[in-house]
């Protein structure tokens, strides 16, 4: 009997259990141009989108019928995503100072990049 309960112990069934991927993308520029809002994210599991939000809505919104049905769950995110946006202006706006005093045209570091041209603008992108 102790031999079967170790054994059962010791090989978990399944249980028909599988694995998903969630990955979040975020990204910021200091001088969008037209159209272009100046931070967005967007959600993904598996691969397929299912959350966006930008700067121009102010709005998490689903990209997947599934998710349309939970109000409260895109009122939390717009949350989430509207606290990030705020993070990440601060970040550019304080690597953008820092460029702008050295008289740098290009650099890269951790993740920004920042372009070369007459504007000294700033882009940041993030995947996780």
């Amino acid at each position: 009997m102790w031999a079967l309960i170790f054994w059962l112990l010791s090989h978990p069934q399944d249980g028909g259990a599988r694995s998903h991927s969630l990955h979040y993308c975020y990204s910021a520029v200091t001088e969008p141009g037209p159209g272009v809002p100046s931070f967005f994210a967007s959600g993904f599991l598996d691969n397929q989108p299912f959350i966006h939000y930008d700067s121009r809505s102010m709005k998490a919104e689903p990209c997947a019928d599934w998710l349309r049905e939970n109000a409260q769950y895109f009122t939390h995110e717009t949350e989430v995503f509207t606290n990030r946006m705020k993070i990440f202006q601060l970040s550019l706006r304080n690597i953008r100072q820092y460029y702008n005093s050295s008289g740098t045209q290009s650099q890269r570091a951790d993740g920004f990049h920042q372009q070369a041209g007459q504007k000294k603008e700033l882009a940041c992108s993030i995947c996780s």
